[in-house]
């Protein structure tokens, strides 16, 4: 259903018996599921085997989820969800912004839970996907000055913006067979073989009238 590393999830909660009852469901489900009741376990256990997702109770003993949360995600690039009883319009407006995927007021059913979560890792999915994807394209776009030259002339011709025109010749360099960079200097050659006859006329006409 999702990449190994996505299918891994790190339930942390204070009340046991919750935390157990969510950890059955996650895992009936096909999740491999850690259970951390502080945030001393939790980061141990992030530190062994970094999760795909962080679901994580906001109300916790020493610290709060969201700190815990933050941490996590700043160590070991773990995104999270909070499940709570606790949390005021502003504390959950605040995890928004501070990057959570999700808010679940408890109480909350380990079904509804884990609807929640595959709902959660779909949207980590995407924008992991995003994240790929932009890189790729920086790392191609610095690797090859054509390819880089080649995206420029068609954004501007097809008024489209960087990621668009890159795609465009990453689909035709695979509907063709060949490398990006083939069609790059293809398109590259075109543009100026255009170019050089639209300023022959122009060339013509100042001649004529000088």
């Amino acid at each position: 259903m999702f990449p190994d590393s996505l299918a891994r999830l790190l339930v942390v909660d204070p009340d046991a018996d919750y935390a157990q009852s969510l950890a059955a469901e996650l895992g009936h489900a096909g999740y491999a599921v850690t259970v951390a009741h502080d945030a001393v376990e939790a980061l141990a256990a992030a530190a062994l085997l970094p999760p795909g997702l962080l679901v994580i109770e906001e109300a916790l003993a020493a610290t709060s989820g969201l700190s815990l949360a933050l941490q996590l995600r700043d160590r070991f690039a773990v995104p999270f969800m909070v499940v709570s009883g606790a949390g005021e319009r502003e504390t959950i407006a605040h995890a928004a912004s501070l990057g959570a995927i999700s808010w679940l007021a408890k109480p909350a059913t380990p079904r509804q839970v884990l609807a929640a979560v595959v709902v959660a890792l779909a949207r980590v999915g995407e924008l992991r996907a995003a994240r790929e994807s932009e890189e790729s394209l920086e790392r191609a776009l610095g690797e090859n000055r054509a390819i880089s030259l080649a995206t420029g002339v068609l954004m501007e011709r097809l008024r489209v913006d960087r990621a668009q025109a890159f795609e465009a010749l990453r689909d035709d360099a695979r509907m063709r067979r060949v490398r990006i960079g083939v069609v790059a200097e293809e398109l590259l050659l075109a543009a100026e073989l255009i170019n050089g006859v639209c300023v022959e006329p122009r060339r013509a006409v100042a001649h004529m009238a000088s």
